[in-house]
């Protein structure tokens, strides 16, 4: 029988950790870790979200300051901060796609996903092999029509993202837009008034060091996004240029822009995200926008660890937004725009019905290990029931045998005490029987007390007187003559006779 010792235990859960299988039966919530490389900021972020989010590491570095290749850099830091490389997800900065909203007249998602594939080469200038593609469905409109928000990016920009981290050694999960880890960390941060804003439809202004995210969410999903390169770098650059002017006129057209393509007017309220940086923005909006405006910290709705807490306060990156990674906690990465290549899904689904397999080979073999094992108890448990059967029948074979032969004593005894029927009570009802003239030469005594008679009369009227004579005796019945034959030898003649009958003991 085979039993998993500990050191077994612990090399089947070092194999399940090293290809990013959970353990059987386990039921630790590990913490999360996601890495966004944006234009001019690497942005790495650790946290679990039980009960509520809390973050233990917050990194940000300036791409500017990291001496040599940043998948080195990036490998020292995961090592250094103790980050698990695997199941990393990554974000893609909202400046570096592209997206649309458009309608596409089919409410099926096979046709849907084929009319896209179409509709990529149309919406941008890049070949089809060029981009890689995600969208999410908004709503139905139109009847027999469906509304999707496509997201598009280079591919270049996508893939050297992912080389650098599988260069740190980063097993990456998925390719996530920034936009709607925003939307996530808002969801945490404000859930009452995210879902209680009249009219239903929000606009989020998402402010990072480079650029801005103006989102608009309705029934808690993205239905318009667009990124304008107006960030706090450029508020501090263009102090004299007028840019509060500049950056209220984007965000006015983009406002408009959205209206003129939903047809509708109605947003409830904005709500202004970023560094500590911005403190001017507020009163810059609130003066140049009919919208009312609803100013959220970073750390609201999110629970800082000391490391964390230390490095948000630091005056290097008080310009610079990782509220998109904040937002992770909200979905753990399952999002809906997954903006990885098609031949990592399919390398990822395929890993993904590895790990099962292993799984699943590993609870068959333990199935199979636990059946051997019942097998082998039922045989021990026979075994040992028909070894005691075996003790108990040889201590009880000398008193059986004893018993035995008390027994047959017994019968003999009683054979010998009870003497009815015995051939001796028969001899002697025949000679009280048999006249002196009859000479016998045999007597038979057969089963069921049949007897036979044989002799020698000097006359036949004695065998027949003989026969009477029987006949009367209450112990024989069923008297008959077998034969009576006249002979005669040199004493004269005589009567040979058999007479057979059965003898009762009356």
């Amino acid at each position: 029988m085979n039993i998993l010792k500990p050191m077994d235990i612990r090399r089947y859960k070092n194999y399940f950790q090293k290809n990013g299988i959970s353990m059987p039966g386990s039921r630790l919530k590990k913490n999360i870790v996601a890495v966004e490389i944006g234009n001019d900021w690497l942005k790495v972020i650790e946290g679990g979200s039980s009960p509520s989010p809390k973050i233990t590491r917050l990194i940000l570095v300036k791409l500017a300051d990291i001496p040599g290749l940043v998948s080195e850099y990036i490998s020292d830091l995961f090592v250094s901060n103790k980050l698990d490389r695997r199941n990393v997800i990554s974000y893609v900065p909202r400046n570096l796609v592209t997206t649309r909203v458009i309608e596409l007249p089919s409410t099926d998602a096979t046709e849907i996903d084929s009319m896209i594939e179409l509709q990529i080469s149309k919406q941008t200038p890049y070949l089809k092999e060029e981009v890689v593609s995600a969208h999410s469905v908004i709503g139905g409109g139109r009847e027999g029509y469906t509304t999707v928000l496509l997201v598009i990016a280079r591919r270049n920009i996508i893939d050297e993202r992912i080389k650098t981290l599988e260069d740190a050694g980063i097993k990456i999960k998925s390719m996530v837009l920034s936009s709607e880890g925003v939307v996530g960390w808002l969801r945490n941060a404000c859930p009452r008034e995210f879902k209680e804003v009249s009219g239903g439809t929000i606009a989020i202004l998402s402010v990072d060091s480079n650029y801005s995210d103006i989102i608009i969410v309705q029934n808690e999903k993205i239905v318009f996004t667009r990124a304008i390169s107006m960030g706090i770098n450029q508020f501090s650059r263009e102090h004299e240029s007028h840019w509060e002017e500049k950056f209220i006129s984007l965000l006015q057209r983009t406002i408009e822009l959205y209206r003129h393509e939903s047809k509708s007017a109605d947003i409830g309220a904005i709500f202004l995200v970023g560094p500590s940086g911005m403190d001017s923005l507020e009163d810059v909006i609130g003066s140049g926008i009919d919208i009312p405006l609803r100013a959220t910290g970073l750390t609201q709705g999110v629970q800082l660890g000391q490391d964390a807490d230390r490095a948000l306060r630091d005056d290097k990156v008080r310009f610079v937004s990782p509220a998109a990674l904040f937002g992770v906690f909200s979905f753990r990465g399952r999002s809906e725009i997954d903006l990885m290549p098609s031949g990592m899904k399919i390398q990822k689904a395929m890993e993904g019905k590895r790990r099962q397999l292993v799984i699943t080979g590993v609870l068959a073999a333990a199935l199979v290990t636990a059946a051997s094992f019942l097998f082998l108890m039922n045989i021990y448990m026979k075994n040992s029931y028909l070894s005691l059967l075996k003790e108990r029948i040889s201590a009880m074979e000398k008193p059986a045998q004893k018993v035995a032969r008390l027994n047959m004593e017994t019968n003999l005894a009683k054979a010998r005490l009870d003497a009815r029927g015995s051939a001796l009570n028969l001899l002697i009802e025949i000679h009280k029987l048999t006249p002196q003239k009859i000479y016998y030469t045999d007597i038979t005594i057969e089963e069921e007390s049949r007897v036979i008679l044989k002799g020698r009369v000097p006359a036949m009227s004695e065998v027949f007187g003989f026969v009477s004579t029987l006949e009367g005796s209450d112990h024989f019945v069923n008297v008959k003559t077998t034969h009576t034959t006249t002979k005669k030898d040199e004493t004269g003649e005589y009567v040979e006779f058999g007479i057979l009958c059965v003898y009762s003991e009356g």
